[in-house]
């Protein structure tokens, strides 16, 4: 974007501007201001002389010349003006309005100079220019010229009347000086040949042919073909009509393209350019505008701000008639059907926080409002070339910070295009949702749309009991699997098999073979001892009693009888028979019967009381404890099984995590 400094005589300085001056100075394009160079530090006082230069004139924009390698711009003077500060002394025509710009209907009115200068013709000549221009006696609603695309894009309220064209062929010279300004056309394209052209021609056409066009703000110049590599663009124009001049340049390639006409007049109507969300780094990616790259009519956000269309009746929402949770139907017409202007959903989501556009000014909305449109294709102005919006149509969402304040220069963004069935959803803050629930080239789309507070309902506050899609799901409170009480955990068999691999890793299980310390058992062999009661001979000296002759036929039965009883010995208890040796020899024996109780039923060999024999027997005890470990041995590895089974207690809450 380049400034430009015209002052009153008609003469104009390109102003060069750091970004930041460049976007407080935008909202006051086509205002009287007053520039100061940075010649001082801080103004003079009242009582001096300035120390600074002053300028004062209306402000211009339009876009730079990347082509020649100069600064570019709009101005006569090849040397930018370096700009300090500036101060707004007003509007530029009195109209109070930074931008002269239409609202609802309007009537164009233009200067057309088809130029020709060092030996380039006229890349389109009158006629052919007044033919695709206006309408001729066979000429019809769908007749494809300038005054169709305005009638049918605005619905009817932008008219270009016949006598409101002034349509001149200028013959140029080719290089000089002109108004004090040097110029060379013959392979030049910077600012001071731009505006020279229209001064030289506006002059020729004022004095030499008697045209009163003074009032006429609006100028187009359509350039020689051969310029095209001089100046690298289809078409050039300042933005916004206020003051008394707004321009625009069309380079001879596109001088029979009317949407290169239509979108560079956009711009002096005050519209800025379309992009699309895919591709935010290019400002011209809207393929549904023709501020963009189509070649259509403008989008809802653009046609909204010219007047040209508005919301459908109860459309305009915003947070004070739209509701949270609450998804409300429409029908949508086709946005350029000609039959009303009522056609749009605009949505100011004005419950979110600020979000001021990159070159916010001072009309533009703080938050981007949302605007829901049916376009259809509909020869010959709405085109979708190499796009797949055919009949029936699609639903487009388009954001912008734009109102319809005269100082609202802003740029728009494609959203969505949607086919039937097809959904958005807008990010939080402003949660918006627009549901295509179907198209229909005769009755339009019906759509539903729905504003959410939150990403997902939730079972811990209100969102699934207030009869209310919080989220605009689609589903309301317990109807959402969200608002479902969780699901239980899954049963442990299906990874218990998994685990079963595990049980070898308790190899801590060794420590059942701590229990061989259950050799103590063997240890049993010390039962030897029982062949200490050998002192047993002792009883024998009772056998001269005349008793014991009975007990002589016992000693063969009584080794095989003997162990039985003996199995008591193996028990922990065996060192309690030692004392039994110590009484005389009859109590010993009564005592010894009453040892069984521990030893299994068969008390009956007991009553032998001939101890002689159970060293042998003993030794004999000792080798049947040491051929079959003792059963308590055993039972000591049993509590290898426990660790198993908190292995698998430990396995399920694995899976369960």
């Amino acid at each position: 974007m380049v400034y430009v400094l015209r002052a009153s005589n008609g003469t104009a300085t390109p102003l060069s501007l750091t970004e930041s001056a460049a976007a407080s100075l935008l909202p006051y394009s086509g205002y009287r201001i007053r520039v100061r160079t940075p010649t001082a530090t801080s103004p003079p006082p009242p009582s001096s002389k300035p120390a600074r230069r002053l300028l004062r004139g209306l402000l211009a924009a339009g876009a730079a010349n990347s082509s020649t390698g100069s600064t570019g711009g709009l101005g006569v003077n090849e040397t930018p003006l370096e700009v300090d500060s500036f101060d707004i002394l007003g509007p530029g025509d009195g109209s109070g309005g930074a931008k002269d710009t239409p609202m609802g209907p309007t009537n164009i009115t233009s200067v057309i100079f088809l130029l020709s200068f060092c030996g380039y013709p006229r890349s389109v000549d009158a006629a052919t220019f007044k033919a695709m221009w206006f309408n001729n006696a066979t000429s019809t609603p769908t007749s494809h010229n300038m005054q169709n695309y305005w009638a049918t894009c605005s619905n009817g309220f932008a008219q270009m009347p016949v006598p409101n064209q002034v349509v001149v062929e200028v013959d140029l010279p080719c290089s000089g000086a002109y108004l004090g300004t040097k110029y060379n056309s013959t392979n030049n394209c910077r600012t001071q040949e731009l505006y020279t052209w229209f001064n030289m021609a506006d002059d020729y056409a004022r004095l030499t042919l008697k045209l009163n066009i003074s009032t006429i703000k609006q100028r187009v110049a359509v350039l020689p073909t051969e310029m095209d590599p001089y100046c690298g663009w289809a078409g050039l124009a300042s933005v916004g009509c206020a003051g008394t001049r707004c321009y625009t340049w069309i380079a001879g390639s596109s001088s029979k393209d009317l949407s290169i006409y239509f979108h560079e007049m956009g711009h002096n109507m005050g519209l800025a350019h379309a992009n699309w969300a895919n591709t935010p780094d290019d400002p011209y990616s809207d393929f549904t505008c023709a501020m963009g790259s189509g070649v259509t009519c403008y989008n809802a956000a653009n046609t909204w701000r010219l007047g040209w269309l508005d919301t459908l009746p109860g459309a305009s929402l915003n947070s004070s008639n739209f509701d949270v949770g609450r998804w409300s139907t429409w029908a949508l017409p086709r946005q350029s059907a000609g039959t009303s202007p009522q056609s749009i959903i605009r949505i100011l989501p004005d419950w979110a926080p600020p979000a001021w556009g990159r070159n916010a000014t001072l009309g533009a909305s703080a938050v981007p409002a949302f605007y829901v449109s049916l376009r259809a294709r509909q020869t010959p102005f709405e085109n979708w070339y190499g796009t797949d919006l055919t009949n029936p149509g699609r639903v487009l969402v388009h954001t912008s910070n734009l109102t319809q304040s005269s100082n609202s220069y802003q740029t728009s963004t494609l959203q969505a295009v949607l086919a039937g069935k097809g959904r958005y959803t807008a990010a939080l803050p402003y949660g918006i949702t627009v549901q295509v629930l179907s198209i229909n080239a005769t009755a339009g789309a019906a759509i539903s749309i729905c504003r959410a507070s939150r990403a997902a309902e939730s079972p811990d506050d209100e969102s699934c009991w207030n009869g209310l899609d919080d989220d605009c799901n689609g589903l309301a409170d317990d109807q959402d699997p969200a608002c479902q009480p969780p699901s239980p955990p899954p049963s442990p068999p299906p990874p218990s098999p998994t685990p079963s691999p595990r049980p070898p890793s308790p190899t801590p299980s060794p420590r059942p073979p701590s229990p061989t310390p259950s050799p103590p058992p063997p240890s049993p062999t010390p039962s030897p001892r029982p062949p200490s009661p050998t002192p047993s001979p002792r009883p024998p000296s009772p056998t001269p009693t005349p008793r014991p002759p009975s007990p002589t036929p016992t000693p063969p039965p009584t080794p095989s009888a003997s162990p039985k009883p003996s199995s008591p010995p193996p028990s922990s208890k065996p060192p309690s028979p030692t004392p039994s040796p110590m009484p005389s020899p009859p109590p010993p024996k009564k005592k010894r019967a009453s040892s069984p109780p521990p030893a299994p039923p068969t008390p009956s060999p007991p009553p032998s009381p001939t101890p002689s024999p159970p060293p042998p027997k003993k030794k004999k005890r000792t080798a049947a404890a040491s051929s079959s470990p003792p059963p308590p041995p055993p039972p000591s590895p049993t509590p290898s099984p426990p660790p198993s089974r908190r292995v698998r207690k430990s396995s399920p809450q694995a899976t369960g995590a």
